[in-house]
């Protein structure tokens, strides 16, 4: 047996590019070793065929590939940590952490990456690679595509667990969309739900082309076609984007579309806060949250008067006339409490659940150029995780009771309705007190029971009165 050993500058440059630039560490260096084994001692000799080198000696390994290559068991760990989502520099810093005398660098993680997706992927195109991965988790899905130059433009896909939990919890979609996730610059739309324990679930996603009435419409025209036999939804949030809320009113006719309150104090704070100083822009915002929270049209009357009456200097005018005439005039009754809550919203006043879950979504993807098959196997795992929280709250709140709960007035209800419920029950108790110091003659704007379909103030008053329970008697 023959091993030749020969230095790695070794050989002439073999690259013929001609249009890029290209560099090699090959100088044709003669030096080269014959390592032998004795048949019969079985001892190994080293010959000499070239002592001579052309380039002086190495002073740092980390320069020669073949002292940076990785071992099997740490090839094995990459793989295992890149499919965890590990990113390379993570997964650098891990493989030092075990081994401290290793070399290799971040590059060789990069290469050893690629490897893999060679051997997860082989030689199918993006495209394929995405429709089977949606094929083989059982995505229900759908392609648009360009007719010119017959390609893919945009996706929808709906994640089964997904799919169930909508089913069970149709009645309110909060949707929103974010950009920077792929390498091939599309619209990432997410639309999710809410469950009675007051738990997020994604409930669908897409990825579009543009930010137009025509990709909003095509994304919704999909989603309503998953309702088969299924209740339809009967509130949907979303931001001030006109295309999305004329999608929405079109595919949705039956639907109250609501704005999103975060979203417009957002706009207030970017175009106004310059205006006021610490002091007034805080008891401006509180006014504004008054303005916005009023439960009835007499008391949003009131909240607006005392808001717009309030001596300003001319600056400060044009804040009142931005409110007044972008948001209050012909959009008061998607956002102000007196009207959104004479629908079951269930509490859903912005669309801050969807702006959790573009968090979420980010801190897994960690950069925007992100492969779509990538992004699929990520929603994936986000499903997957928002199934486990869910399932343990539905038996949670069956089986724990909470202190403050344990009334007599919720003893037919403990166990039987969610914790959330209990806890709006219990703050609405509270108006009881008032309803009875107007001597019966008060109201209490009814919005427990328009807007979450619960038993509102007035109902509570007239069964302690009458002595009946929740039961009926």
């Amino acid at each position: 047996m023959k091993i030749w050993l020969q230095c790695d500058r070794g050989g002439e440059p073999k690259s013929k590019a001609t249009v890029r630039r290209s560099c090699s560490k090959k100088v044709d260096c003669p030096f080269s070793l014959i390592g032998k084994l004795g048949t019969s001692s079985g001892n190994w000799s080293l010959v000499e065929k070239k002592n001579i080198h052309t380039d002086e000696p190495a002073k740092f390994l980390e320069g020669h590939a073949f002292a940076r290559r990785l071992t099997p068991d740490e090839e094995s760990l990459v793989e295992r940590l890149y499919l965890q989502n590990r990113e390379p520099t993570n997964i650098h810093l891990t493989i030092r952490k075990q081994n401290s005398h290793i070399v290799c660098i971040i590059q060789d993680i990069q290469n050893m990456i690629k490897k893999i997706k060679l051997k997860m992927y082989g030689d199918r195109t993006p495209t394929q690679i995405l429709e089977n991965m949606l094929q083989e988790e059982r995505y229900v899905y759908f392609t648009r595509v360009n007719p010119p130059t017959n390609t893919v433009e945009e996706v929808f896909f709906v994640h089964p667990d997904s799919y169930n939990m909508w089913r069970a919890f149709p009645h309110v979609l909060m949707i929103d969309a974010t950009y920077k996730t792929n390498e091939y610059k599309l619209l990432f739309i997410q639309v999710v739900g809410v469950t009675s324990t007051h738990k997020s679930f994604c409930v669908a996603h897409a990825f579009v082309a543009k930010e137009k009435q025509d990709n909003f419409l095509w994304v919704l025209e999909k989603l309503k076609e998953l309702l088969v036999d299924c209740m339809e939804p009967r509130v949907i949030v979303t931001d001030s984007d006109q295309a999305l809320m004329n999608s929405c009113d079109k595919v949705f006719p039956k639907a109250s579309i609501l704005l999103c309150r975060w979203h417009l104090s957002q706009n207030i704070l970017k175009h106004y806060r310059a205006k006021f100083t610490d002091e007034d822009w805080k008891i401006f915002k509180l006014s504004w949250s008054r303005l916005c929270s009023s439960p009835t049209p007499t008391l949003y009357n009131y909240n607006f008067e005392r808001l717009f009456t309030r001596p300003t200097n001319d600056e400060r005018s044009d804040v009142l006339d931005y409110l007044y005439n972008v948001w209050l005039k012909d959009y008061k009754e998607k956002f102000v409490s007196a009207w959104t809550n004479t629908v079951p919203n269930f509490g859903q006043h912005t669309t801050n659940r969807v702006e959790s879950q573009h968090s979420k979504f980010k801190r897994y993807i960690k950069g925007p150029n992100n492969s779509l098959h990538r992004l699929v196997w990520l929603v994936g795992k986000v499903v997957e995780s928002q199934h486990i929280q869910i399932k343990p709250s539905f038996q949670e709140n069956k089986s724990v009771q909470m202190g403050d709960h344990k009334i007599p007035f919720f003893d037919n209800l403990r166990g039987k309705v969610s914790q959330k419920a209990l806890e709006l029950l219990l703050v609405e108790r509270k108006k009881l007190h008032a309803l009875r110091v107007a001597g019966g003659g008060g109201t209490c704007g009814h919005q427990l029971s328009t807007g979450c379909g619960l038993p509102c103030a007035c109902q509570m008053e007239w069964w302690e009165s009458t002595g009946l329970g929740f039961d009926g008697g």
